[in-house]
């Protein structure tokens, strides 16, 4: 199936990337299996390229947006979404198949797979990740804490959101995501990596 022809150096990229990239850090980290971290903390790079990954996919045709049924955040969003667990997936299978064969499956499949909801520590390591960067980028710029801050922790993605509650015009919440977007940069080299 051939999507619609879509103008790709048109997107806002300036806008999207920033977001996606809060994204991807944010389901990177909440990521659990059997109540531990998936891996180390996630570094700059394994989230940028979840997300270049996401858009190479979508302007290759891999991964079709129609722009009738979603935004292309949204789009990129769920393709970085799946891309993220199944990564996870595989990285479970192949700890599962190691410890087969190993002769140390432990308790059953069923019970080894359970429930993905994260527990007590990982939403507490989350939210004092989430706070360091927040405190990070009030040092910056409190106006860029701000908007990460409704980013995160309210879940508020679009610009005429994000400009009605912080009483700014659209094309200030474009300036602040492309400062934003070098901000978490600068703070995943530094703190994360």
């Amino acid at each position: 199936m051939k999507g619609p022809t879509i103008d790709w150096q048109a997107q806002d990229w300036d806008d999207l990337v920033p977001r996606l990239l809060l994204l991807a850090i944010s389901r990177l980290q909440r990521m659990t299996w059997r109540g531990q971290r998936r891996g180390p903390p996630p570094g700059a790079a394994e989230a940028e390229d979840f997300v270049n990954d996401a858009v190479s996919k979508t302007i290759a045709g891999v991964r079709i947006w129609n722009p009738e049924a979603c935004t292309l955040f949204q789009h990129l969003a769920g393709v970085i979404v799946s891309d993220i667990s199944h990564a996870a997936e595989s990285m479970e299978n192949r700890s599962t198949l190691r410890e087969a064969a190993a002769g140390d499956a432990g308790p059953s499949l069923i019970a080894d797979v359970g429930d993905d909801a994260p527990d007590q520590e990982t939403v507490a390591v989350w939210r004092s990740e989430q706070r360091r960067l927040l405190d990070h980028l009030d040092r910056v710029d409190p106006a860029l804490r701000a908007m990460a801050e409704l980013m995160l922790v309210q879940d508020l993605q679009e610009t005429a959101d994000l400009s009605r509650v912080l009483a700014v015009p659209a094309a200030e919440i474009a300036n602040r995501r492309k400062r934003l977007k070098r901000a978490v940069r600068a703070y995943l080299t530094e703190y994360v990596s």
